[in-house]
């Protein structure tokens, strides 16, 4: 029987271990054939082994996350990343999106999307955790006014507050501008038309 890593706390850190390529061995295959053919094709279309090296190289270094063990470490500081072949930090104060999908969460620096998002954010995989409790580690510990979203770009919440979806406009805000400018008309209809002289007065109203 496989052994599924579970979370645990170490004083005020939350850990644990994603190894993706554990739990879908046929697709993991599938990938590293066709990084192959690949590397193979360019080999002898270039008429040199460097390039098909340099494929495998490159491609299996992007998919380190999913064929190796990766260890995550959440406390109160930031996040740590261990990997097979590198190790990184990040604080907190460093997010300021969060994008969530069924396999994990994606921490965005910046506050609207980027085409540099895929290289400056860090994503942490619920493979091998217990979602729930990566959600609320994460959430206790973003800044404020973090926006937590769907993987679509839904707006769901700021880190830290309801975990609501954005259903379009506030009906009340709504109701509160339709009122005020209700007022607004009824305030211009008691105008008398310009030139006309006010009760009372030999004056022009403005």
């Amino acid at each position: 029987m496989e052994r599924v890593a579970r979370p645990t706390e170490a004083g005020e850190a939350l850990t644990w271990e994603a190894h993706p390529f554990r739990r879908a061995r046929g697709k993991g295959l599938a990938i590293l054939a066709g990084i192959l053919v690949l590397a193979a094709g360019l080999s002898a279309f270039t008429g040199s082994p460097f390039w098909g090296i340099f494929t495998v190289f490159a491609l299996g270094l992007s998919l380190e996350a999913f064929y190796f063990p990766t260890r995550f470490l959440l406390d109160e500081k930031g996040i740590s990343l261990q990997k097979r072949f590198s190790r990184s930090t990040f604080t907190w104060e460093r997010f300021r999106r969060v994008y969530e999908d069924r396999f994990g969460l994606t921490l965005s620096p910046y506050r609207h999307r980027s085409f540099l998002e895929p290289y400056g954010s860090v994503r942490l995989l619920f493979d091998g955790g217990e979602p729930e409790r990566i959600r609320a580690r994460v959430r206790g510990n973003l800044p404020a006014e973090t926006e937590w979203l769907d993987a679509a770009g839904g707006r769901k919440m700021a880190s830290g507050g309801p975990t609501t979806p954005d259903t379009g406009p506030d009906p009340v805000a709504g109701g509160a501008r339709v009122a005020a400018g209700g007022l607004k008309v009824a305030a211009a209809g008691s105008q008398p038309p310009a030139g006309e002289g006010a009760v009372g007065s030999g004056e022009g109203t403005c």
